[in-house]
This record gives C-alpha cells, sequence and structure tokens, in this order.
C-alpha cells in the first residue's frame, strides 16, 4: 500500500465583521491486493487454497508450470495466487468553504459549502498459469465508482451572557446531493498475458460483461437549538430537527426529531462544601433524544434491469426483468434514546463515567423475506423496533505522578443487550424463536454424541455410525383437529415432551452472537525522556462456531487418500477403532440431520492490542524536539477458541489480525 495525504486551511479576516475560510483535504490510497477471498474450490483466496492443497506435492514441475493435485484438480495452486495482477486507487477529496457575518458580538451569521468527492477504482488480471484464468484463457476485469456529495448550509447564531445566566440560540437551514455512479466491464480469451486489464476489448469471450448505474437523492434539513446555563452549574440544551429524504416514499419523506439534554454540576452546590477534600468534580446527566435514519437506498421506487439474453426461435433477444420490488409505505427509520449519566472527580486524580442508555430503534429498515410467488425474494421495508440498553463506564486514573515518573491507566467496561421489542406483521415465527429474542441470536438442535455400532435412533431413521446424533426434546400442542396450537405472537407452542421425530420444535436458542460484556484497559508510562503505552481489551461469552478449517473440513472427506490436507484433528474423529472420538466420522457429510451444537461454544479472548516505547531528544537550536518510537500491534492473544482468530473468523477462512512492528521519528522544527 502507498499512501498519499495533503491538507491546506486558509481563514482570512477581511473587515472587523466579515471571515472567510477554505480547507482542502486530498487522500490517494492505492494497493497491491492479495485474493484472500473467502471462495472454495478453484474461486479459493490465498488462504483457503493454501489450507486445502496438499503440502506433498511440489510447488512447479519439471517444465516450470504450477502443479495441481491430480485427484482434487479444482483446488488451485496457492502459489500460482501470488501471480494474479489486482490493483485499486482510492481517492478522496473534501473541500468545504465558510462566510461568516458578524454585525454584532452577540449575533454570527455563517454559510458553508463543499463537495465530498470518492473515488474507486480497482482491476484485476488473472493469467493463464493460476486454475481460473487458464479455464478462461484470461481473465480482466475493470471496476470504478465515482461518489460525489454536495452541501450548502446556512446558520445563526446569537449568544448572550447577562449576569450568570448564558444564552445560545442556533437555527439553520441544509441541503444535501448525493451523486452515485459506475462501471464494470470484463473479457476474457485473451491471446497473451501481456495486456493484463489494460487492453480489454482484446479478449475474443463471446459475451464480455459490461455494466454500469447511476443514482441521485438529496436531503435537506431544517434544526434549531437552543442552551441555558445559570452559574454553569444548571444546564439545559434543546433541539428540533426536520429532516426531508427524496429516496423515501412520498408523504413519508419529512421526519421530526426533537432531543433534550440537561446537566447538574452538583459539587458547586454549597451543601457540598464538607466532600470538597476529595470530590474536585461531580456532575449528574440526563437526556432524551430522536434521530432518524433514511440509508436504504432508493427503496420506495421499482426499478429494471437488463438481463441475459433470451432465445426465441433461433434469434437471442435481451430483454428487461424487474431488479426492486418498490415499497410506497417506507419511512424514516427512527431512534429514540434516553441516557443517564454520572461524571464524578476524586483526589483531582481520578475520573469516573457512568452511562446508562435505553435505545429504541422504530420502523427498522432492512430487506425482509417475500413470498415464493413473488418475482423477487426481497423487499425493503420497516421491519419492527428492536431495543437495546447497556451500562459504559470510564476510569481515568493518575497512578503515580512524580518528578521523574507518570503513571495513567484508562480503563473501560461495556455492558449491552439488543432485543426484539415489536415484530412487523409480516414475520413468520418459528417453533424456535420467540418473539423479544436477542437480535443477533442463533438457533438450533441439541447434539448428543456420535451414533455408535448397533445403536438405533429412532427419530433419526437413516441415521449411520460416526454421525452426530441429535436430541428429541420435543413436540407440538395440538388441538382436537390436530392443529398445532400457538401464543398470542403466531408462535407455535411445545409439550416439552419427545414425539419420535426432528422438527423446529426440538431447535433450541443457543445464544448470541453479543458478547456478554467487553473491557479495555490502557497504561501509560513516563519516566524523563522514556515514554511508553500499553493497550489491552477483551470480549467475553461470546457465542461462536468453531473456525471451518479446524472442526469442519474434515466432514466433507470420503477419504484421506485423496490429496486433502486436513488438519491435525483428524485423529479425532471417530472410526471402527476409535469409537470414543469427539468428532463425527467420514460419513458426517451424508447426515441430513447437521451436526447440532457441536462446533458452537461461547468463548472469550484478551488481546494486547499494542505496546509502545519511546524517546524524546531535547534541542535548543532549529529542532525543538525528536521522538524516536517503536512499537507492536497484536502482539499477544490469550482465548479458549480453538481458530485462527476469534475476532475475524467466521464459517469461512478470514484473514486473521496480523502481529506488525512499527519504528519511527517525529520531528519538531
Amino acid at each position: 500500500m502507498n499512501r498519499f495525504n495533503g491538507r491546506i486551511n486558509l481563514d482570512q479576516k477581511i473587515s472587523e465583521h466579515l471571515k472567510l475560510g477554505i480547507s482542502n483535504m486530498f487522500n490517494q490510497n492505492t494497493f497491491d491486493n492479495v485474493p484472500l477471498g473467502a471462495g472454495t474450490n478453484e474461486n479459493s483466496g490465498i488462504i483457503t487454497a493454501a489450507i486445502q492443497f496438499s503440502p506433498l506435492l511440489p510447488i512447479k514441475d519439471e517444465n516450470g508450470e504450477y502443479v495441481l493435485s491430480q485427484l482434487r484438480g479444482f483446488i488451485p495452486n496457492p502459489v500460482s495466487l501470488l501471480e494474479i495482477t489486482d490493483k485499486s486507487i482510492d481517492e478522496r477529496l473534501l473541500s468545504t468553504y465558510y462566510l461568516e457575518f458578524t454585525p454584532v458580538k452577540e449575533l454570527k451569521f455563517r454559510i458553508n459549502a463543499g463537495v465530498d468527492r470518492k473515488f474507486r477504482k480497482r482491476s484485476a488480471y488473472l493469467p493463464k498459469t493460476t486454475l481460473y484464468g487458464k479455464n478462461a484463457n484470461g481473465d480482466a476485469y475493470s471496476r470504478q465508482f465515482d461518489n460525489r456529495d454536495y452541501l450548502i448550509e446556512a446558520t445563526a447564531n446569537f449568544s448572550k451572557k447577562i449576569n450568570n445566566h448564558n444564552f445560545n440560540i442556533l437555527s439553520g437551514y441544509s441541503y444535501q446531493i448525493f451523486n452515485n455512479e459506475g462501471f464494470y466491464a470484463a473479457n476474457q480469451n485473451f491471446i497473451t498475458d501481456s495486456y493484463l486489464y489494460n487492453n480489454l476489448g482484446a479478449g475474443e469471450y463471446a459475451k464480455p460483461s459490461v455494466n454500469s448505474w447511476a443514482s441521485i437523492s438529496s436531503m435537506a434539513s431544517i434544526f434549531g437549538r437552543m442552551f441555558y446555563s445559570y452559574l454553569d452549574r444548571y444546564m439545559i440544551t434543546m433541539t428540533l430537527r426536520a429532516d426531508g429524504a427524496s429516496n423515501l416514499a412520498p408523504g413519508h419523506q419529512w421526519g421530526y426529531f426533537p432531543s433534550v439534554a440537561t446537566a447538574w454540576r452538583f459539587s458547586d452546590e454549597s451543601f457540598m462544601n464538607d466532600f470538597k477534600s476529595f470530590l474536585s468534580n461531580g456532575k449528574l446527566r440526563v437526556s432524551y433524544g430522536e434521530t432518524g435514519n433514511s440509508n436504504i437506498g432508493n427503496g420506495a421506487i421499482d426499478y429494471y434491469i437488463s438481463t441475459v439474453e433470451h432465445v426465441f426461435g433461433e434469434t437471442a433477444y435481451r430483454g428487461v426483468s424487474i431488479g426492486q420490488i418498490g415499497n410506497d409505505n417506507l419511512t424514516w427509520e427512527t431512534t429514540k434514546e434516553w441516557n443517564v449519566g454520572l461524571d464524578l472527580g476524586l483526589y483531582d486524580r481520578i475520573n469516573i463515567t457512568a452511562e446508562y442508555f435505553d435505545r429504541q430503534i422504530i420502523n427498522l429498515l432492512n430487506n425482509r423475506t417475500l413470498m415464493s410467488y413473488y418475482p423477487l425474494a426481497t423487499l425493503a421495508d420497516n421491519i419492527g423496533t428492536t431495543q437495546s440498553r447497556g451500562i459504559e463506564l470510564t476510569i481515568n486514573t493518575e497512578n503515580i505522578k512524580t518528578k521523574d515518573f507518570k503513571w495513567n491507566s484508562i480503563f473501560t467496561y461495556s455492558f449491552y443487550r439488543d432485543r426484539w421489542k415489536e415484530r412487523a406483521d409480516s414475520w413468520k415465527p418459528s417453533a424456535f424463536e420467540k418473539y423479544n429474542d436477542p437480535i443477533r441470536s442463533r438457533f438450533g438442535y441439541l447434539s448428543d454424541g456420535l451414533v455408535q455400532h448397533g445403536e438405533v435412533i429412532p427419530h433419526m431413521p437413516g441415521a449411520l455410525v460416526g454421525q452426530v446424533k441429535i436430541h428429541d426434546i420435543d413436540s407440538y400442542q395440538r388441538d382436537e383437529e390436530d392443529n398445532i396450537l400457538v401464543d398470542k405472537y403466531g408462535i407455535p407452542l411445545k409439550t416439552g415432551t419427545p414425539d419420535g421425530k426432528l422438527d423446529d420444535a426440538d431447535k433450541v436458542y443457543y445464544g448470541s452472537y453479543d458478547p456478554e460484556f467487553i473491557l479495555g484497559l490502557s497504561n501509560t508510562f513516563n519516566y524523563k525522556n522514556w515514554d511508553m503505552s500499553v493497550y489491552v481489551y477483551g470480549e467475553f461469552n461470546k457465542l461462536m462456531s468453531h473456525a471451518s478449517y479446524y472442526d469442519t473440513w474434515t466432514l466433507g472427506s470420503t477419504s484421506i487418500l485423496n490429496d486433502n490436507n486436513l488438519p491435525t484433528n483428524i485423529k479425532n474423529i471417530w472410526r471402527s477403532d476409535n469409537t470414543s472420538a469427539t468428532f463425527p466420522g467420514y460419513n458426517q457429510a451424508q447426515s441430513q440431520y447437521g451436526t447440532g451444537d457441536l462446533f458452537v461454544k461461547k468463548i472469550s479472548f484478551v488481546r494486547v492490542r499494542n505496546i509502545s516505547l519511546g524517546y524524546n531528544f531535547k534541542f535548543k537550536k532549529v529542532i525543538s524536539n525528536l521522538h524516536c518510537y517503536a512499537d507492536v500491534n497484536n502482539p499477544f492473544l490469550f482465548t479458549n477458541y480453538n481458530g485462527l482468530d476469534p475476532e475475524t473468523d467466521n464459517i469461512e477462512i478470514a484473514y486473521p489480525n496480523v502481529r506488525t512492528f512499527s519504528f519511527g521519528i517525529d520531528v519538531k522544527f
């Protein structure tokens, strides 16, 4: 990666009452990408291919060509993937301009204008030395996006202090336009690899890909804010926003969002004088606010896309099909949040901030699944209400402070729970769901060991020895006409007794993918000219499946003799001479009942994220300070998780957090 950043700021006072300013920021990042994707077989990324590819095979044969397995020719040689040319460039230009007019000291008018341009281009070529490139006789594509956002904003700000009373009133109007466009082109069947992606027209593929798109939307806002404080002890802020979004349905495009926040600095009260010796600051805060979100694309309208060609008679025709079903009831998603906070300062060395929040997201914007008779599978919609409650705690301490040595610490604790509060009328519950389940829940069967020789499982007809055995734990409540009974939310009722078969009544709630709580600890040390910092954080009791490469890649293997590279836990799979194994045998891939919760567990981890060490050299001329430093990111990880990385692993193979070492010099003149 190469990175270039530049910034220019200019503030010019034209007269006593008039001021203008310009700010321009530009950055450009260019990347030589490596194919780390989570695809499989011929579309495998380097990590997936390296894990699966047999380590017994050479990289190249006697002719200098990359070797493929004779038995697993659909797995690419991982080293060959390094020959893919894949480059991207990201650019961003952010320019803002303002004109400020102050007719009197208390009143200020300001006009802001700006443009935010984001450009991205990615081009890649898969040469014939790779498996996919060989099958396509060379494959090239180029894709680019160009997003331009424009803003105009006008505000008036009145500020006045009368004795112990402070007033500040702000009103304003803003208007934004969002332009997005892009294109994609690809071709195959190149006579040579030398063109890369620089001559897409040289490909001789019969139907090269080409596509382009564009969209435009806008948002207007009218807003006002009033702030009042008395003695800097009692404070209140009230705001009101009216936001209009063009991408929502007519009649639903405007939303109104109020908020109010109060604060009381009780440490300044006279009745707190007896506590001044240790209480340096005390403030109680209470707030309520609403904010809106319209980020659902142009989901209120129907649109059409070009499709592949269809043949009628002997002629191929390119048609148009519906690409999105519009929703003329689509409206604003609204977040309503209560917040109670307490700030404490103790002995001028300890600062504590505690927050409790209760947040509801009403008319949640998302895509909901449609019935199969619709032309498309999903529809943009307001799908219900969620509720989040939690606590956040920050403790900032000055542990030691002497002439030569200082030690400061910051401790953070976060606890939250996200649940459904209301479901959309279109929600169709399963037997294992509850109306107010956690948002990121996981459900499934309970595993009960492995099927052994001579064991017959009546509720699992066709189950084979070595496969995962599933619990039959429940059946449905039925009326006299054998209809399944449901509760007031439409959720099927269970009896709590087995019924000799496996269905949704036997599935249970495993847990949430959210951690039970999150901790963080940062320590900073200064000794004379030396400085050192250590940052540690962790997540605890988080539901996660074991890494797919570690636990489940063995399940689809029918033989260890087919050049399939396997993890060491292959020794712990069920075999006729290893019936006490905890992992199922090779025939698990043929099971129609799955593995249940066998590969699901609660995990925790603590990661040392960064350690930094530096030294300051002091000078008296030209250079005022020279700081030399070295740091390491991700040096240590402590976890009960068995995969690569508890933060990046998912069903497919993900690139883990890497350990990096950096050395640098900061110079001040």
